[in-house]
């Protein structure tokens, strides 16, 4: 699903000839489990047509221009509206977050997630949470597709940050520093 709004490349990683020597699922998770990342949630959508979900794969890409990336499900209701509106929205939560991050990680249903939090809005009209560690709104300068997520680069058109200590995944659960 490619957006001729926004540069973009396709690289396809799953070749089971190939990939015979791959671990499987349950070693590669439990491999992946011992990386620490500091919980996020990505938001996209306005007023009632919100959207977002819980990541950890936040990549700082470059200062010039500031960018990042995030890793999103291709297909799901946030990759659509990302693509639709051209931008997302990402809270770096905070210590003590963990009811904002279970609620978009799916223990509550998507037209209730924004209803744990103060959320607010960006001059974009993406959502923002109001105390999370850090704040960002992004507008979409590039995409890569792989297999089943995407990769968007996202340049930062607004920050902020409180100042509190992040929230982080570990070993299936949550720390602090």
């Amino acid at each position: 699903m490619t957006d001729a709004r926004f540069p973009s490349a396709k690289l396809t990683l799953a070749d089971p000839a190939r990939d015979s020597d791959a671990l499987d699922f349950a070693h590669f998770a439990d491999t992946m489990a011992t990386l620490a990342g500091t919980v996020c949630i990505v938001t996209a959508g306005r007023g009632a047509n919100r959207v977002g979900r819980t990541i950890t794969s936040l990549i700082s890409l470059s200062a010039t221009p500031p960018s990042l990336l995030v890793s999103i499900t291709k297909n799901s209701d946030l990759d659509h509206t990302m693509r639709a509106e051209g931008g997302f929205s990402v809270a770096m939560l905070a210590t003590g977050q963990f009811g904002v991050s279970d609620a978009f990680a799916g223990q509550r249903p998507p037209e209730r997630r924004f209803e744990i939090g103060t959320w607010d809005t960006w001059p974009s009209g993406r959502p923002k949470l109001a105390d999370a560690a850090t704040a960002i709104d992004c507008r979409i300068a590039g995409m890569i597709e792989l297999d089943t997520h995407c990769l968007f680069g996202g340049v930062l058109i607004n920050a902020e940050a409180t100042g509190a200590a992040p929230l982080l995944w570990r070993e299936r659960g949550y720390h602090h520093l």
